[in-house]
């Protein structure tokens, strides 16, 4: 997670597994091997802006996720699924409106925090990255 919110593309790139896919539901989108996958992040990664990216902690189904914001506002639920110690897949649901059907973590590190945790509630309920936004209140 702390790749995106840092912009490391090279990071992202030296964690990809040999067979790596990328799905992106509800488009049909699919990205498979490391080699497409190393195109697709670095042009994904090239229109970041660091400061501009930032990262929540979500837990999906029993798995690593995280509520991927830009600019402030809720672009993506991504889940990571992990093996061998490398990201075999990344599901990147391209629906905001989903984040309510997944639950977070009370407290994460924010980059426009500083040092500072950042308190979160949970977002039951939440219809829109302007809320989840909202819920992130630097200590």
């Amino acid at each position: 997670m702390k790749l995106y919110a840092d912009c490391d593309v090279e990071a992202m790139i030296a964690l990809m597994h040999e067979d790596m896919q990328t799905t992106m539901p509800p488009s049909p989108t699919w990205i498979g091997g490391r080699a497409a996958s190393e195109v697709f992040y670095r042009r994904m990664f090239a229109s970041f802006t660091r400061g501009e990216v930032s990262v929540v902690p979500l837990g999906v189904n029993g798995q690593q996720g995280f509520a991927f914001l830009r600019g402030g506002s809720v672009r993506a639920i991504e889940v990571v699924e992990p093996r061998d110690g490398l990201i075999a897949r990344v599901h990147h649901f391209m629906q905001p409106a989903l984040l309510p059907l997944f639950s977070r973590q009370r407290e994460v590190g924010h980059p426009g925090a500083g040092d500072g945790a950042v308190a979160v509630r949970d977002v039951a309920g939440a219809a829109d990255g302007a809320e989840l936004e909202d819920d992130l209140v630097a200590r």
